[in-house]
């Protein structure tokens, strides 16, 4: 399934993804390769980004049990664990 495009809607590297998600980046690139979880991205040269909003839809798509506004209330803090990614990559 397709999330239409939002100009606002931030393209996340697959290290920020990675964290977001909280797998390892290597599960990512097996995702990407073998199509699992359907998981769109964007591939442009090399580079691969991933739309925020398709992540989130990714895990409302997953959740089991609880309702779409209780499992937006249960997401990682995207903010908080961008900066603690940056702040590793700067050591």
């Amino acid at each position: 399934m397709k999330t239409p495009f939002q100009p606002q809607d931030p393209l996340l590297s697959p290290l920020e993804t990675a964290a977001y998600l909280n797998v390892s980046k290597q599960t990512l690139a097996m995702w990407r390769s073998t199509g699992r979880y359907r998981l769109p991205f964007v591939k442009v040269g090399r580079m691969v980004r991933y739309r925020k909003s398709d992540l989130d839809a990714l895990l409302v798509r997953y959740s089991t049990g609880i309702t779409q506004q209780a499992s937006l209330k249960v997401l990682p803090n995207y903010q908080t664990e961008n900066k603690a990614i940056k702040l590793a990559l700067k050591k």
